[in-house]
Order: C-alpha cells, then sequence, then structure tokens
C-alpha cells in the first residue's frame, strides 16, 4: 500500500513536467510564427525542434526531480559533519 500511495504523490510530477513542457513549445510556436520559419531548410528545422523539446523536458524533470525531493524529506536525511582541520 505503500508504494501505491507513493505513485499517487508523485503523478503530480508527471502532470507538472507534461504541462511545462506544453506550455514552452506553445510559446515556441507562437514566437515561430510571429517571428517566420528564418528560412531554415526542413532537414535543419526537426533536429533543431528535437533538440529544444529534449532540453526543456530534461530541465522540467530534473527540477520535478528537486521540488520531489524536498517535498519528501530525503533531503533532510543527508547530513555533513563539518571536520576540523589536522593541526600539527
Amino acid at each position: 500500500m505503500g508504494i501505491v500511495t507513493e505513485m499517487r504523490k508523485s503523478h503530480w510530477i508527471t502532470r507538472f513536467s507534461v504541462a511545462c513542457v506544453v506550455g514552452i513549445v506553445a510559446i515556441a510556436g507562437i514566437c515561430w510564427a510571429a517571428i517566420g520559419s528564418l528560412d531554415l531548410d526542413p532537414g535543419a528545422v526537426a533536429p533543431l525542434i528535437l533538440g529544444i523539446i529534449f532540453t526543456v523536458a530534461l530541465a522540467v524533470g530534473l527540477m520535478a526531480l528537486v521540488f520531489y525531493s524536498h517535498r519528501s524529506g530525503q533531503d533532510d536525511d543527508v547530513r555533513v559533519e563539518p571536520t576540523e582541520p589536522k593541526v600539527d
């Protein structure tokens, strides 16, 4: 039952990530339509779009993991004790 509860808690990450990617793609599409295609050939447009989408998805996913880690309390378990330097 703990795994199911944990999965339900993590669904917001998926929704948040998808919403951010869709929003950024929509903004990019609006900017592309306003500026024009910049006379790029189709062989350059496809990798450009895929690269932008991959970069945005990676950034959103990493930020979502940071927020999830903080909210779940996993960061609280890590404690670094300062060490005193050795005096000879």
